[in-house]
């Protein structure tokens, strides 16, 4: 089970310093909301980075999250663009909801989050149910890489200007256990309001790499179809050595 560790500061760092699509990611997604039967779903929401964009397009889309840090910046943007989206606080595995969608996805290798076998297949599972026959579910994940390639305390650092004038000052200390293929981060967000101090709030984040031919073998076991592996944010097909990838699938008719 993951837990929501996705705190206020978090919530406000991202928001400020990744606030819209990256270059070609609305296209890309667009090409699957054209293709598919709305309404949508998008688990892991966050802030709404896309899910507000998908919004001002048109399109009917419902999102969740398990961070309620998360889901109330998003509330706080929409309101800013006379938007008023459908949200619901749950975990990805735990998914239930009351509809079913034509396109299901979760971006930003967010699924690496789920780091228990029984979670993902949870996961799996609850998509189906949600899925309309025929409906896609596209998701993007961190690929296992050679140990050699993982550097064990591995640290970033970065800082954004807040709409209220604060800044905020994010850093991230990572390790990897090549046994378990999870990555732990330590992430460390401190404000500052004219030049002092005022708060900081840390917690440990686990994120799992993933082998591409094990997630589909487990997308076959749950009857999903049409499995098809990409790069990250494009149909085509991955490089042999791509940190993240793509993959999509279908509900059968």
């Amino acid at each position: 089970m993951i837990y929501s560790h996705y705190s206020e500061y978090m919530a406000l760092s991202m928001s400020a310093g990744r606030p819209s699509p990256d270059p070609g990611e609305s296209e890309f997604l667009e090409s699957y909301l054209r293709a598919n039967e709305e309404p949508f779903l998008e688990l892991a929401c966050g802030y709404g980075r896309l899910l507000l964009h998908i919004m001002e397009k048109g399109y009917s889309i419902v999102g969740t999250d398990a961070s309620p840090e998360m889901l109330a910046r998003c509330e706080v943007l929409a309101a800013a663009k006379g938007l008023k989206p459908d949200l619901h606080l749950q975990f990805m595995q735990r998914l239930s909801l009351n509809q079913s969608f034509g396109f299901i996805f979760i971006d930003d290798c967010t699924f690496a989050l789920i780091i228990e076998d029984d979670d993902v297949h949870e996961l799996f599972t609850r998509v189906w149910d949600h899925l309309k026959p025929g409906g896609a579910f596209l998701f993007d994940f961190f690929t296992v890489q050679p140990e050699k390639e993982r550097t064990a305390g591995e640290a970033t650092h970065y800082w954004h200007a807040l709409p209220d004038g604060s800044i905020m000052v994010s850093r991230k200390i990572s390790s990897y256990d090549p046994a378990t293929h999870i990555t732990t981060i330590l992430q460390i967000h401190d404000r500052y309001v004219e030049g002092k101090f005022v708060g900081s709030q840390a917690y440990e984040d686990p994120n799992r790499d993933y082998d591409p031919q094990i997630v589909r073998e487990w997308l076959e076991s749950h009857g999903f179809v049409d499995i098809r592996l990409g790069g990250h944010t494009t149909d085509d097909p991955p490089e042999a050595d791509a940190r993240a990838v793509s993959i999509r699938c279908r509900k059968p008719e």
